[in-house]
């Protein structure tokens, strides 16, 4: 997972996967995989609220989940993926 800071300029590039939310700029479409639950609306709770929306999403079969987790698996057949978004936390320098 990489913050799409680190490529800003470059845009989602070769293997990055973008998985979040529509971007402000409209240089980034939201993907099925988007956190609904922002940290600044619910803190920390946003992980949590993610997972338990993931697992809710597969146990009734989402269409637009199911689309997007086949989409990595074939790109992850074809060689690694970086999944890329605004909200990962990036690495201490």
């Amino acid at each position: 997972m990489i913050h799409l800071a680190d490529i800003h300029g470059k845009g989602v590039q070769g293997s990055t996967h973008y998985i979040g939310r529509k971007s402000k700029d409209g240089r980034h479409q939201r993907s099925a995989l988007n956190n609904p639950f922002s940290v600044e609306r619910v803190g920390m709770l946003a992980l949590r609220l993610y997972r338990l929306h993931l697992v809710h999403a597969l146990a009734t079969a989402d269409p637009a989940i199911i689309t997007e987790l086949a989409a990595l698996e074939r790109l992850a057949s074809e060689g690694n993926i970086t999944l890329g978004c605004w909200c990962c936390t990036r690495p201490a320098n």
